[in-house]
């Protein structure tokens, strides 16, 4: 991939260019921030669904985006009993799909607004079904997003 490091107001910058698993047929690529993966913001019309298991606990998520490279969530507390050094486990819902059961890493975590954390996991050992069904939702949602954005607007 092609590196780029912007530096704007003193704070860099770093921008990669797309994969080519992620552009469509002839897309030359875009410019995206240290995101190999295209990544959507579930629309209301098509929920994502994810649950983490812990050893003595199951926490529903509230879903921020999606890629098939990992999840944004964002939950109400701090995990103090998770380690983040180690795997944990998913239980992520498509619409219209059966359940998929997904191993993840916490690779960062942050206060958010309203007093929630935000959590970035990424999948680990992800199968061709599930990459292939993330895959699908993703573009699907885009081309809905693309197609409200592109849908003229009321005055």
């Amino acid at each position: 991939p092609l590196w780029l490091i912007l530096v704007i107001g003193g704070a860099a910058l770093w921008l990669i260019q797309r994969g080519r698993d992620d552009n469509e047929p002839g897309d030359t690529g875009t410019w995206e921030n240290r995101r190999v993966h295209r990544r959507v913001v579930p629309p209301s019309n098509l929920p994502v669904e994810a649950q983490l298991m812990g050893d003595d606990f199951l926490e529903v998520l509230e879903i921020r985006d999606i890629s098939v490279g990992g999840v944004g969530v964002c939950v109400m507390h701090r995990f103090e009993g998770i380690d983040s050094q180690k795997p944990i486990a998913l239980i992520l819902s498509l619409p219209g799909e059966s359940s998929m059961r997904i191993k993840g890493t916490i690779r960062h975590q942050r206060q958010g607004g309203a007093g929630g954390v935000l959590f970035g996991v990424q999948f680990q050992e992800l199968s061709a079904d599930h990459y292939a069904r993330i895959r699908a939702y993703v573009k699907r949602a885009a081309l809905l997003s693309q197609a409200r954005r592109a849908a003229p607007r009321a005055p």
